[in-house]
């Protein structure tokens, strides 16, 4: 495999990782069971978990990828990926990034609720104990918003209150980023593009190094996803990344929205 090919790399999206995914949080919990034959199903096949700063070292020149490498990441740094997620990717030498909800470590998915129960989020000592260990830690934010819906200085504060915030926490520094809910623009790129290095959306494709370091693909795995279907997605990531686009561009056009009427 060329240089080239192996800065191509994959990524893998989680959320929660529990046996409690009944009246939890059903849409975004992935089963210990599900999560410990998906990684294992990715060793034997040869890949490595890496994070997102390992790619970018690679990207940079300062650093060398494994064969088959793919970044693993978890938004929201739920306390159950502790328990569940993160011991299964240490025993397979697998890294991960977890992006985490800066103002609230150590409470709850204030968010979410009440849409879904309350879940516990990480707490400092176990992000510390976590990073220590070799994980990546990266920001997703003060609180939580949509990004897109903020004023000037709310959006930066969101946005650079939650790399200070999280690096105290570390004591290193931060380069990546997680929108929450996915939505970003032009305007909260920009702004993320002067405080971190890379940043993750949740539109599926790969990253190479031609891609806008503010617009990282991840493919997200729901509940039930078997590996076959993971492994699928994977093979054509970069179709359903074009798909996607596609449909995002198309939609407008056959479904306009109302316009209002300017005051």
């Amino acid at each position: 495999m060329s240089s080239t090919e192996r800065l191509r790399i994959p990524a893998l999206l989680f959320h929660d990782v529990s046996p409690e995914s009944s009246g939890k949080a059903p849409g975004i919990t992935v089963s210990p069971g599900q999560f410990r034959e998906l990684i294992g199903w990715l060793a034997a096949r040869g890949y490595t978990g890496i994070t997102a700063r390992e790619w970018l070292h690679a990207l940079n020149g300062s650093g060398v990828l494994p064969p088959k490498p793919i970044v693993i990441t978890f938004d929201d740094a739920y306390e159950n990926i502790a328990e569940h997620a993160l011991p299964v990717l240490q025993s397979q030498g697998f890294r991960a990034t977890v992006f985490v909800v800066t103002s609230l470590i150590g409470q709850t998915n204030e968010w979410d609720t009440p849409k879904w129960r309350s879940l516990p989020l990480m707490d400092a000592v176990q992000i510390r104990a976590w990073a220590a260990s070799g994980m990546e830690f990266g920001s997703h934010s003060c609180t939580h918003p949509d990004l897109t819906s903020l004023s000037e200085a709310e959006l930066r504060r969101e946005i650079t209150l939650s790399r200070d915030e999280l690096a105290s926490v570390i004591g290193a520094a931060v380069v990546s980023f997680a929108y929450p809910f996915g939505r970003h623009n032009e305007r909260v790129r920009r702004i993320v593009s002067q405080t971190y290095n890379l940043a993750f959306s949740t539109e599926r494709g790969v990253v190479t190094p031609n891609t806008n370091p503010m617009l990282c693909c991840r493919t997200e795995v729901f509940p039930r996803y078997s590996p076959g279907r993971v492994g699928l997605y994977l093979r054509f990531a970069s179709a359903a990344g074009l798909y996607d686009r596609l449909k995002r561009s198309v939609r407008p056009l056959l479904f306009p929205q109302p316009q209002t009427a300017r005051r």
